[in-house]
């Protein structure tokens, strides 16, 4: 085993080459570009010194792209902070729409088409949903109800760690040797034993990229009056109706230019003093990123 921790930028880097020379027609670059390149110099950085001890470090910019194990621990905390800045004193729902196993070739095959019609599928819920309930009301039921566990607040947490989830992440691969890639992963069918697997690293590419969204699929929406366009003033309205403050808007401190950067402002060897940027270190090309 490597005494470095492989990450997955270690393997892209290592075999893009062959990657591309079996699979070029089949995938495109930027993907494995961006996280090729996540926080190394071909995307820049800043150069920080500290105020109190003198400290130099240099932090490099991240990809920002979604499939980036890296870059997707701030995502997730923004997105978290902003969603339960707009929750209401009302009762949720958590409902969960999931693809059928058959359709799994055909969703390969037809991303983009597919993922389409599941989000129009559960947008128009709602309505289909209470013309049922309309129908169901007429019968005698016996139900049991209780509120959901942990409030909208946990429903949420949950739903992040979906949201702005990597195929894999770097903490579970093990070593990267010989062109093989060895990784962990959780059998479900033994109780959730973890084990190791070992995989040609042309084929762990392969598989990796299989989870990458077709570009430009927003994978999350938002219908009715939470939807985009008109959610700021539908949000006002309804706290108005419900007699409840608006809460502090959560600050966006994040330029996207720099997210890992301000998130390490403390000097990490005299911890006392503040890393104050010096100089700008220009990429060394430009990296459109995949935020959508």
């Amino acid at each position: 085993m490597n005494a470095h921790r492989p990450e997955l930028a270690d393997v892209f880097r290592a075999h893009e080459k062959e990657f591309l020379a079996r699979w070029r027609s089949v995938l495109s670059r930027p993907q494995l570009r961006a996280i090729r390149d996540c926080r190394t110099a071909a995307l820049g950085g800043h150069l920080q010194k500290c105020d109190r001890c003198g400290h130099r470090v240099i932090l490099y910019n991240s990809c920002r792209n979604r499939h980036c194990p890296k870059c997707q621990a701030t995502a997730r905390a923004r997105w978290l902070e902003q969603r339960e800045a707009e929750l209401l004193p009302v009762p949720y729902f958590h409902v969960v729409f999931t693809l059928p196993q058959q359709t799994g070739y055909l969703v390969l095959q037809n991303a983009r088409t597919i993922y389409n019609i599941l989000f129009r599928a559960a947008a128009q819920c709602p309505a289909a949903f209470e013309a049922l309930c309309e129908q169901a009301a007429k019968l005698q039921w016996v139900v049991h109800i209780q509120p959901p566990f942990g409030g909208p607040q946990r429903v949420l947490k949950y739903l992040a760690r979906y949201t702005h989830r990597v195929a894999i992440s770097n903490h579970r691969l093990r070593a990267l040797e010989k062109h093989r890639v060895s990784f962990q992963w959780k059998d479900y069918a033994h109780h959730g034993q973890r084990k190791i697997m070992t995989l040609d690293a042309v084929d762990f590419l392969r598989r990796f990229l299989l989870h990458v969204l077709p570009s430009g699929l927003v994978r999350i929406r938002h219908f009715g009056f939470l939807a985009n366009r008109f959610r700021t003033p539908n949000l006002q309205l309804c706290r108005d109706l419900l007699a409840v403050r608006q809460p502090p808007k959560p600050a966006d401190s994040h330029n996207p230019a720099v997210t890992n950067v301000q998130d390490r402002s403390s000097c990490p060897i005299c911890k006392l003093g503040q890393l104050i940027t010096i100089e700008v270190i220009h990429p060394e090309r430009t990296l459109v990123p995949d935020t959508s």
